[in-house]
């Protein structure tokens, strides 16, 4: 791996570290770098609009590199060509092929573009020739597709290797949503598939160049467009075609066959559908072991892996992500609301090991991060966007300098997650269950990355300050803020936006709505403009306002008591204190209803606003469909240990009603005028299931994980 030449006053530095620490530049063993060529023309390959199908690419020339290409019995390899993303239609069935949304790709060899960490050459670009339906965007590429296991071919692999590295540019895409709150960060927009092959697979299977068994996985990324990205992919993918991902290095673990050594095929795609033209850009493909070629040859292999990291210069910040693989369990990964976990990053500008990550320097994150999210002293931590998702992502900025100093910075992620803590005061990561674990591994994650040359190094001259920082809008938790445009000598691209002296977010336009806020309580902020080149201007004039008072109050109630009746053959059955309610419908008898009572004293009817149900309902679990769930009033007397279905007292008149949730979500029931009538003492209800027939589901008890609550938002 080439890099720029780094500034003379570190050389020294770094030429020492070399020989302190032999294994920490690496000894990557490159697959493909694209240093030569331009256009179609690529030494060593031959271009040809029909490689495959009527798909565009190159094949492996037999006297190229890399031992060069053979033809196998069903094809001729290695080839590199197009890979179609052929999106679902909106609705569609998914089995339906004639739903599927074609965008065709072409590629080239860019010699104008080049990762950082190289100083020759250029990249592979991909890029779109046509889309199906106007306003759909994506493109995908078969980087390498071969007959045989990496390991075989000049040894680029071997049982040893655990780690891809590339560097990616992404145009086009849709950019990832900055408002930071829960659930705003979407699926994975772009992900690598890989094969493998076995020589020697055994239980019948066949040979390479056929893949073996169902060994085809995905790797997942969630990436802003618009600059060079690390990407280091470890032996934890994210997914198993039709099927879970047993763990780190899963092909060891099912055929004892190493996941990199056997890697035969590799595409990647942009699988989200753009609204714009989209291409990408990538360049030095190459592999290496942490067992010998990294400074921390113990590295976290479960809950920090796909790990990226990507710098943006014109912005002046960094974004970094993963995925958190730790909450696997039986057929798939089982997250839900108490699957949270939290993380520190750490950066310097010398290697980091496991021994020194506490000496390297915090980040401070500004998404997904901070007191409020992470709990008190979590400023530096992170968190999870979404804990029914494995994404982590945020953005941060280094000090003043560091970039422009620097020739190579050094990252670092490590869990920190410790089971019921890390409790924020913003929802959803207020939870009282805290992280759904302790740390999954002791040991950190690291990844790297190449400064690339300052394209703006001859702008000098700031921005001036923004003018007229105001709050157009002050609510109880939010602040909408506004403010003059700065002036620059060549361009203004961006704001910081300052909350009492720390920054919580980085935007091109000239307003923002802080959330999240607390009631009557004073902030002081402050807008500071940069240009192209990253000089940041001087801070507006600093605004002092404060969010009104909050004249409501959320209340939250669980069960005191609940359970569920069956009736004709369990007629006389308690079934007590179990994990779950069940409810069903049935013309033969054959019923289940659920049982819930509440303690609701001291409630005053006349202060209630709202009144909700909440119920989780439990993932195989039930076979209910599209049917209703019905909530119901119900009088008398009942005890949770010793009712049964000739025992239960009847059930009133419809409380609430709403669609029935898939397994695996939570289920809310408005039943504010409901309560309003009960008030005030203890309130019962009972849970029935409406059209169609012969529908079940179970919802999780409070013996459960995830006990029903009912939630009264009231007049102070």
């Amino acid at each position: 791996m080439n890099c720029y030449p780094f500034k003379q006053s570190l050389i020294l530095v770094l030429f020492l570290s070399v020989f302190s620490v032999s294994t920490v530049l690496g000894a990557e063993k490159t697959l493909l770098d694209w240093n030569k060529g331009a256009g179609p023309d690529w030494p060593g390959w031959t271009w040809s609009d029909d490689v495959y199908n009527g798909h565009p690419g190159w094949t492996l020339n037999p006297d190229g590199p890399l031992g060069g290409g053979e033809d196998f019995s069903i094809y001729w390899g290695p080839r590199c060509f197009e890979y179609y993303p052929d999106f679902q239609g909106e609705g569609e069935d998914p089995d339906d092929g004639d739903s599927r949304i074609t965008v065709t790709s072409s590629a080239i060899v860019d010699p104008t573009n080049r990762a950082p960490s190289t100083g020759t050459g250029g990249s592979l670009k991909v890029y779109e020739t046509g889309t199906e339906v106007p306003g759909v965007h994506g493109v995908g590429w078969w980087v390498w597709y071969d007959g045989k296991g990496l390991g075989d071919r000049e040894n680029i692999t071997d049982s040893t290797t655990d780690r891809m590295s590339f560097y990616l540019r992404l145009e086009g895409l849709d950019l990832l949503s900055e408002e930071g709150r829960h659930e705003s960060l979407p699926n994975a927009n772009f992900h690598i598939g890989t094969y493998l092959c076995f020589e020697e697979p055994g239980d019948g299977r066949p040979p390479c160049p056929h893949e073996t068994g169902n060994q085809h996985y995905y790797h997942y990324l969630t990436l802003n467009p618009g600059a060079w990205i690390h990407v280091l992919l470890d032996q934890h993918p994210q997914h198993l075609r039709e099927s879970f991902v047993a763990g780190n290095n899963p092909s060891f673990l099912s055929d004892e066959e190493h996941y990199f050594e056997n890697l035969e095929q590799v595409y990647m795609v942009t699988s989200s559908k753009n609204a714009n033209e989209t291409a990408f850009y990538l360049d030095e493909v190459s592999f290496f072991s942490t067992l010998t070629d990294s400074a921390a040859p113990n590295q976290n292999e479960n809950s920090v892996t796909s790990l990226w990291v990507g710098y943006w210069p014109e912005q002046g910040y960094w974004e970094i992500g993963f995925n958190d693989q730790s909450f696997e369990t039986g057929e798939g990964a089982n997250l839900n609301d108490n699957t949270q976990s939290t993380f520190e990053v750490r950066w310097s500008t010398q290697p980091i090991t496991n021994e020194n990550f506490g000496a390297a320097n915090t980040i401070t994150p500004l998404f997904y991060g901070g007191e409020e999210r992470c709990g008190p002293g979590g400023a530096h931590l992170i968190r999870r966007p979404n804990s029914w998702k494995t994404i982590a992502w945020t953005r941060f900025r280094l000090p003043q300098g560091t970039e422009a100093n620097h020739g190579r910075i050094y990252f670092a992620v490590k869990d920190v997650s410790v089971a019921g803590g890390h409790v924020g005061t913003v929802w959803p990561w207020n939870r009282p269950s805290g992280d759904g674990r302790d740390a999954a591994s002791p040991y950190v994650k690291l990844i790297d990355y190449f400064i690339p040359p300052d394209p703006d190094a001859g702008d000098k001259e700031p921005p001036t300050a923004p003018a007229e920082l105001k709050a157009l809008m002050v609510y109880e938790d939010r602040i909408d803020l506004s403010w003059t445009g700065a002036e620059d000598n060549i361009a203004v691209v961006g704001y910081r936006v300052f909350r009492n002296g720390s920054e919580i977010t980085t935007l091109s336009g000239t307003s923002y709505s802080d959330t999240g806020l607390a009631p009557e309580t004073a902030y002081t902020y402050e807008v500071v403009a940069f240009d192209a080149a990253g000089n940041p201007g001087p801070a507006s004039t600093a605004l002092a306002v404060s969010t009104l008072a909050t004249t409501t109050e959320t209340l939250v109630f669980p069960a005191e008591a609940d359970t569920y009746v069956a009736a004709v053959s369990k007629s006389g059955t308690n079934f007590g204190n179990q994990e779950k309610l069940v409810v069903r419908n049935a013309t033969n008898g054959y019923h289940r209803r659920g049982l819930l009572r509440f303690d609701l004293s001291g409630i005053d009817p006349q202060k209630v606003v709202t009144a909700r149900l909440r119920l989780y309902r439990m993932t195989s679990e039930g076979e209910a469909g599209t049917a209703t769930l019905v909530v119901r009033n119900l009088s008398g007397d009942w005890e949770e240990t010793a009712v049964t279905w000739s025992s239960a007292p009847q059930a009133g008149t419809d409380a609430g009603s709403a669609p029935l949730v898939p397994g695996g979500e939570l289920q809310e029931i408005p039943l504010t005028e409901t309560i309003k009538g009960m008030l005030p003492g203890k309130i019962s209800f009972t849970l029935d299931l409406g059209e169609p027939l012969y529908p079940w589901a179970a919802f999780s008890s409070r013996e459960g994980d995830i006990p029903p609550e009912l939630i009264v938002v009231q007049e102070k």
